[in-house]
């Protein structure tokens, strides 16, 4: 029910001029927490692509690439975050998914307009740097 800031629109506006780098983003991000690089997202799936797999594809050799990731991902909504847990920090855009490695509580993705920075179990995650 609130209004968006000027900061919360000028990011919805970069996500709708070219979501598929958004697409892009996202899946090289959810990849590299797969394989153990960039930041750790704290959760299950952090350098856990073996286990990833087995939730999805059933064999790791039909996970290659972060494109492979496409068919096991579908967005269930997108809105801008803006959290009293972290006033600081500008609007967020979280990109939920239903997931298949993560079917029970879904998974969520947060990005800044330049670069994800953040991911996690949907409605839960927060942002890599305060991660403890």
């Amino acid at each position: 029910g609130d209004i968006p800031t000027k900061g919360g629109l000028d990011l919805i506006e970069r996500v709708l001029d070219d979501p598929s780098r958004f697409v892009t983003l996202i899946i090289n991000s959810l990849w590299d927490d797969f394989n153990g690089r960039g930041p750790d997202s704290g959760v299950w799936w952090h350098n856990n692509l073996s286990s990833v797999a087995k939730e999805t594809v059933r064999d790791i050799s039909k996970l290659q690439s972060p494109t492979d990731l496409l068919p096991w991902l579908r967005l269930a909504g997108v809105r801008l975050r803006y959290d009293c847990y972290w006033p600081e920090i500008k609007p967020l855009i979280g990109f939920a998914f239903w997931a298949a490695f993560e079917e029970e509580h879904g998974v969520e993705i947060l990005s800044d307009g330049d670069k994800v920075v953040g991911h996690g179990f949907a409605i839960d995650v927060i942002p890599f740097d305060l991660i403890k």
